[in-house]
């Protein structure tokens, strides 16, 4: 007897199950959450780029975005929040997972924001097409600037116009054949062209490399940071890229994130006395 009660009640929980189980199973699991990939495949012109943000360090990642969706920020006092629209650019500080860290340009609103919300991808993507685009025509292109540098040489036929002088030099005869030597002054003015192309070539010092790191921030034409916020200023080694060689200006600067003060290196290339660009020492991704 007591068999048949207990064979009874595994049959009546069998057809409770039967019967409730659809309506009650959908409330006892729960539907596992799906995250979104850091991956993503980005089209720029006719490449197709893979982008792994879990591949890029803080200080890899641009220091300017755009906003791509209308978002809003709350200000820094706390007394309202700030609209950002489609195209507007703000400054990335850091990323959490799939979270955007970034501040207005003007530094009234902070906050965090989806990375869908902003350009972010395209901008690595495009880095990335701009230095595989820069490979390839890298050659070529330091290869026509070599040309021109020779255009001065048919700059010496306009010296064949020194007759023009010797027009002049009737006069001097009376003064003397010195004034003949006057005249070969002219063909020194075409020896002036020549200097020309030394500055492509020119190498700077040091101390002369260091000044003029110094003079192409205080112009203000890198936005990246300031003068103050520099450590250090000193000349490193010559480097090849991309097929041309540079002379190297190495930087330490302080630069502000959500984790605090951290040290950043930055690198100048300088070709024939000139700041080419400035980029980051880690990555080579180029400043703005």
């Amino acid at each position: 007897m007591r068999y048949a009660k207990f064979a009874i009640i595994v049959v009546v929980l069998h057809l409770l199950g039967l019967m409730l189980g659809p309506s009650i199973g959908p409330m006892l699991v729960k539907e596992k959450k799906t995250t979104s990939s850091l991956v993503k495949k980005v089209k720029v012109q006719n490449a197709i780029y893979e982008i792994d943000l879990a591949e890029y360090r803080a200080d890899d990642l641009p220091t300017i975005v755009k906003i791509a969706k209308q978002v809003k920020l709350a200000t820094n006092s706390g007394e309202g929040v700030k609209m950002l629209t489609r195209g507007t650019e703000v400054k990335l500080l850091n990323r959490d997972g799939l979270e955007l860290i970034i501040e207005t340009t003007d530094g009234v609103a902070k906050g965090r924001v989806a990375v869908e919300t902003t350009d972010l991808y395209g901008v690595l993507a495009q880095a990335k097409f701009d230095k595989d685009a820069g490979k390839v025509a890298g050659g070529p292109t330091t290869a026509p600037p070599k040309p021109p540098v020779n255009p001065p040489a048919p700059v010496n036929p306009p010296p064949v116009a020194e007759p023009t002088p010797t027009v002049a030099t009737p006069p001097a005869p009376a003064t003397g054949g010195p004034m003949v030597a006057s005249g070969d002054g002219g063909t020194d003015g075409s020896d002036n062209s020549a200097p020309t192309p030394e500055p492509a070539d020119k190498k700077l010092s040091p101390e002369e490399l260091v000044a003029l790191m110094k003079k192409f921030i205080a112009a203000g034409t890198l936005k990246e940071f300031k003068p103050e916020q520099v450590v250090t200023w000193k000349a490193g080694e010559d480097e090849s890229i991309d097929g041309v060689n540079y002379q190297i200006g190495l930087v330490t600067y302080k630069a502000q994130t959500i984790f605090g003060e951290k040290p950043v290196n930055a690198k100048a290339l300088i070709k024939g006395g000139e700041v080419n660009r400035w980029v980051f020492a880690k990555s080579g991704m180029e400043m703005r």
